[in-house]
């Protein structure tokens, strides 16, 4: 129990989504972070609001280029217990200079976590290898202790436009995964991790490029009684495109953690 509760946690700490491209993005310093999120308290609506609390529950800022940086603001709408509540999902443009908003996206539906919302974070690496075109990833990452234990993070990719309202073009892609059960006694062990890449494409389609998604999954169970580890692993690939309004895949039809 011990080992398998360790190799867990040491997968939570190693866990992160890979993508093929060069890092063109920058986080902000916590300074300029701290007086972005107090100018966004005094210029959005959002935060006048009597449920609302002025301080979000999670939040990243990321530098787009020099004139400009993304917030992202996860608010509290209803919350069990640690952390295990819906959150609003808002994204703010924001000049670095006025410090005014130059979009607001709203995000459609709440962030209803199927575990623990640990945290939210940008990725600093490019979405797009098209010149001036900003496709922002953003990750939500969740985790669950106890019984089966896990740690997923889940993938949405935001097309940035100065002069465009704000577009959620990648919805819910669940891009890494690790879960563990924990045995009691005698009772085997099983843990399975799950890996998807996305690999940048030359081509595009709608004016977005496209992007090759690998997956690799490992799927352990160890036989404690028998001193036996059977690994099975699957591998699979596909291209997603822009149909216009977002990246199209079928959850179905990907492969799937089973403990």
């Amino acid at each position: 129990m011990k080992i398998t509760m360790l190799f867990f946690i040491f997968m939570i700490f190693t866990l992160s989504s890979t993508i093929y491209a060069q890092e063109n993005y920058q986080r902000c310093s916590d300074l300029e972070t701290d007086h972005l999120l107090k100018a966004l308290t005094q210029k959005s609506n959002l935060f006048k609001k009597p449920q609302s609390n002025l301080n979000p529950t999670f939040y990243d800022c990321l530098i787009i280029h020099q004139e400009q940086v993304l917030i992202a603001t996860s608010q509290e709408i209803q919350q069990f217990s640690n952390n295990a509540g819906n959150y609003q999902l808002d994204l703010f443009l924001i000049n670095r200079h006025k410090q005014s908003i130059i979009q607001h996206y709203h995000h459609p539906t709440p962030i209803i976590p199927q575990t623990r919302l640990e945290n939210i974070k940008f990725d600093i690496n490019a979405y797009s290898n098209i010149p001036n075109q900003h496709i922002i990833g953003l990750g939500l990452h969740q985790v669950h202790i106890g019984g089966v234990s896990s740690s997923t993070r889940i993938l949405q990719l935001f097309h940035i436009q100065a002069k465009q309202a704000i577009k959620w073009v990648l919805q819910d892609l669940i891009t890494d995964q690790v879960a563990n059960s924990t045995p009691y006694q005698c009772e085997d062990a099983q843990s399975s991790e799950l890996n998807r890449k996305l690999i940048l494409l030359s081509s595009k389609t709608q004016g977005l490029p496209d992007i090759r998604l690998n997956e690799n999954i490992e799927n352990i169970h160890v036989d404690i009684q028998n001193c036996h580890v059977k690994i099975i692993k699957q591998k699979q690939s596909q291209i997603l495109k822009f149909d216009g309004k977002k990246y199209y895949f079928k959850a179905k039809n990907l492969l799937q953690i089973d403990i």
